[in-house]
């Protein structure tokens, strides 16, 4: 099988159904989530559905009977002509076939820190969950790349989470959100935009800012 002008940016399988998301190289708001049916000895594997769901969706989760897939779209930014577009993110929700037997997704919202809760039966964001911020005040950690070496310890500072990816799981019967936490920052600066990312030198600290934390 060969495709142009996409990059495959996930693939997951479900209940005989195989399902690969594309992010559009060329037209960057026309990304695809494209359903197969697995390959057999009697047939070739069979394109069942052909979806348009929007800019950079980076991870396609299908639900446990396979018949609803969650497609998280990142709509990360991009170049246009000299111009810096930044889409709309959201979560597209695919249904393969008719069931009723919906409960809730978890959905990253890394760059914000955030985890969205999403009913999958009637389609909509129930709530936003900010995750806060994280001490360094008694963890390790080595926070520069301009001090020649290695410096483990602890430091008066705070991050935040931001995670990329995450997981559900159970111990004794009890639900738990596990999350990779990245870390993630917004930088146009080659397009002639704004850069988060920002040395702690040229930053200018406010005292009464820090006693909030």
């Amino acid at each position: 099988m060969e495709i142009d002008h996409v990059d495959l940016t996930d693939i997951e399988y479900c209940g005989g159904y195989i399902f690969v998301s594309m992010h559009n190289i060329l037209f960057k708001e026309e990304g695809r989530v494209v359903v197969y049916r697995i390959f057999s000895t009697s047939e070739l594997m069979v394109e069942k559905y052909n979806i348009t769901v929007g800019s950079l969706h980076d991870m396609v989760y299908p639900s446990k009977d396979c018949m609803t897939i969650l497609v998280a779209v990142e709509a990360e930014a991009y170049q246009d002509n000299g111009k810096i577009v930044d889409p709309e993110g959201g979560v597209g929700i695919i249904k393969i076939e008719n069931n009723e037997d919906y409960s809730k997704a978890y959905i990253c919202l890394q760059e914000n820190n955030a985890i969205a809760v999403v009913d999958i039966a009637s389609e909509t964001i129930e709530n936003i969950l900010p995750l806060g911020y994280k001490s360094w005040g008694e963890l390790m950690m080595d926070p520069s790349d301009k001090d020649g070496g290695i410096n483990m310890r602890s430091w008066p500072i705070y991050g935040m989470y931001q995670p990329d990816t995450m997981q559900v799981i159970y111990v004794a019967e009890k639900g738990y959100l596990v999350t990779s936490n990245e870390g993630d920052s917004k930088d146009y600066s080659d397009w002639g935009g704004f850069n988060e990312e920002e040395r702690v030198r040229n930053v200018v600290l406010s005292a009464s800012e820090l006693r909030k934390f």
